[in-house]
């Protein structure tokens, strides 16, 4: 998203998102009641007892660790000693840590997405395991999109957003993989001067990580939509966004989330920070909002809390 405070959103724009963020608000309550009767059933517990005694440290290395200490080109060699299912696991985790990288490294990030198409594309692995491949190309094309937002190369991540939309198999298991390419684009959107478009993408993702249950994706959508807002000046609008992603971050077991609401809220307040040296109205939404629910034990502050 460019550093200039953009021009302020239509009223009847404005309107829309507040009232989206409304519904998601009552949905996202009524999931959180409903997950927690759900984690009360005996049968659940007793297997999440299952799974944690099950979580005990692995015995062997990890081949995917060993990979990525390696010339991309000397991957297949090591690949094809393995059997297909661990060759799947080791490229779902070379995946995995190219998305962590995406933001930070988006660089290195692209390269490891490109070796990982070489080898399941080209070298197609693993063996005898089409479907499998279609699901790592697509998941790494979308890590390929966040990482050229990243570097700005709006152009290319919507092609590589087309290309994994594409390449990801059919069927409502990968609904919540189409949902994060949909959210990318939001974010393309946003950065090339498509507000409007982009604030109803996100609102619409935002709707469908609660349907999902999917934290991450919730946090990431109100995120990217109190960016936004405050890109135009909308910082009440944008309080509540990050209001309700902050209590979803702070939920049980969502606590890793509260780093990439962090970021969010640097933005906000550059932003906010920005806009103020022109217009002393940011300076006001305190007043007019009082206290933020973002403030806390964490190690962050909304940018409007006194």
């Amino acid at each position: 998203m460019s550093d200039d405070v953009r021009q302020p959103l239509s009223p009847e724009v404005v309107a829309q998102t507040r009232a989206s963020l409304a519904r998601i608000d009552t949905s996202a309550r009524e999931a959180e009641q409903l997950v927690g009767r759900l984690m009360q059933l005996p049968v659940v517990q007793r297997s999440m007892e299952l799974r944690r005694a099950g979580a005990t440290p692995a015995r062997c290395a990890n081949p995917a660790l060993d990979l990525l200490s390696l010339p991309a080109e000397e991957w297949h060699a090591r690949l094809v000693a393995l059997t297909p299912r661990q060759q799947r696991k080791a490229l779902q985790r070379i995946v995995a840590a190219s998305a962590a990288l995406a933001c930070n490294e988006p660089h290195r990030a692209h390269r490891l997405t490109g070796s990982i198409l070489q080898i399941v594309r080209h070298d197609r692995l693993p063996q005898r395991a089409t479907f499998v491949r279609h699901q790592l190309a697509g998941r790494a094309l979308l890590v390929r999109a966040r990482a050229l937002i990243t570097l700005h190369a709006y152009a290319d991540a919507l092609t590589a957003i087309a290309e994994a939309r594409a390449a990801l198999p059919r069927g409502d298991s990968y609904d919540r993989y189409r949902m994060h390419a949909q959210l990318l684009r939001g974010q393309v959107l946003a950065a090339t001067g498509h507000a409007s478009d982009a604030l109803q993408t996100f609102t619409v993702c935002a709707q469908f990580a609660i349907d999902q249950i999917d934290a991450h994706a919730l946090v990431d959508a109100l995120a990217s939509t109190a960016v936004l807002l405050c890109a135009h000046s909308e910082y009440g609008t944008a309080l509540t966004a990050i209001a309700l992603a902050t209590r979803v971050a702070r939920s049980a077991g969502n606590e890793t989330l509260l780093a990439t609401l962090q970021a969010s809220l640097v933005e906000c307040a550059f932003l906010t920070a920005r806009s103020s040296m022109h217009d002393p109205s940011g300076d006001r939404i305190r007043e007019a909002h009082g206290p933020c629910e973002c403030v806390g034990p964490h190690a962050f502050e909304c940018p409007w809390a006194s």
